[in-house]
């Protein structure tokens, strides 16, 4: 077995366990949105962007309100299950 080989089985594979859903909010750039599609495709996923780039305020926001949309909940009645 030669280091390319080894470094193969040593690939993490992951599945999608997310969906697909499009992005209809005006207030956010192509690439912001780009991120959102992504997220909610993976299912699980990690954000690391820089300050400023919006990850609080935009994607995160966006994915939770599609994610709640979707399971047919409003961001009060998420607020309201949890605690």
């Amino acid at each position: 077995m030669n280091y390319y080989e080894f470094l193969a089985r040593k690939q993490v594979r992951t599945t999608r366990s997310g969906f697909e859903s499009d992005i209809s909010n005006t207030y956010a750039f192509e690439w912001q949105k780009a991120i959102v599609k992504q997220t909610l495709r993976q299912g699980k996923f990690a954000l690391f962007e820089d300050c400023g780039l919006g990850k609080g305020n935009v994607t995160e926001v966006n994915t939770k309100r599609i994610k709640l949309k979707l399971d047919g909940l409003s961001p009060i009645e998420y607020r309201l299950k949890a605690a």
